[in-house]
């Protein structure tokens, strides 16, 4: 039988796997911009590292919101098959495209000298979308490799969000798991937002 725990545990291995996937990315976009950061010591580099996981959760929790509420909506049809497969593909396309936006970093930081952020969609419109378009096959001649690692990464994604459900058990919802299931849902969603915002501070970080 399913306990009462074991979602939570469950949503606990999909977080770690999305830090795992933005390591990597930060490792990459490291090796990438070397020359930029030359001086970096090993010591800084892992301080940066760790102190990064704060605003990656921060991330996570803010691009999969639907993902996680879906997920841990206490309600009997989330154990069907049809259900978990909406939810594994909604993962992964949500968080394909926010590797997307760090594999582009890989390329674009030595242009701007700053990480991409939701400005970016201002460049879509007047007279710096048109040079945009005109660019953009270039970029993508240039820079070939970096849609073999955005694929690389969301097959990594793909691959171990599976072995995240393997061997997952079939819950007897009853009445005392639907209540276990509700009080979990009415805790996590406010972590989740504290996570979001960073902590208890007065200004969300940003």
């Amino acid at each position: 039988m399913k306990k009462w725990h074991s979602n939570f545990i469950l949503l606990t291995k999909k977080i770690a796997l999305l830090l795992f996937i933005y390591a990597i990315c930060r490792l990459l976009f490291y090796a990438f911009n070397y020359s930029l950061f030359s001086d970096l010591s090993l010591l800084s580099l892992i301080g940066i590292c760790l102190i990064s996981i704060k605003f990656d959760l921060s991330v996570i929790v803010l691009s999969n919101a639907l993902y996680f509420i879906l997920f841990l909506l206490p309600v009997p049809f989330r154990e069907k098959k049809g259900y978990k497969a909406i939810l594994k593909w909604l993962f992964i396309m949500i968080n394909s495209i926010a590797i997307l936006a760090n594999c582009v970093d890989l390329a674009y930081f030595k242009f701007t000298l700053k990480r991409t952020t939701a400005d970016v969609f201002h460049f879509f419109g007047g007279e710096i979308g048109d040079d945009l378009f005109h660019l953009l096959p270039t970029f993508l001649m240039e820079y070939w490799y970096i849609f073999f690692i955005w694929i690389a990464l969301t097959f990594l994604l793909a691959f171990f969000y599976q072995r995240t459900e393997h061997n997952t058990q079939q819950a007897n919802w009853d009445r005392t798991y639907f209540f276990s299931q509700s009080m979990v849902f009415t805790f996590m969603i406010p972590l989740l937002i504290l996570v979001y915002r960073g902590g208890v501070q007065l200004k969300p970080i940003s």
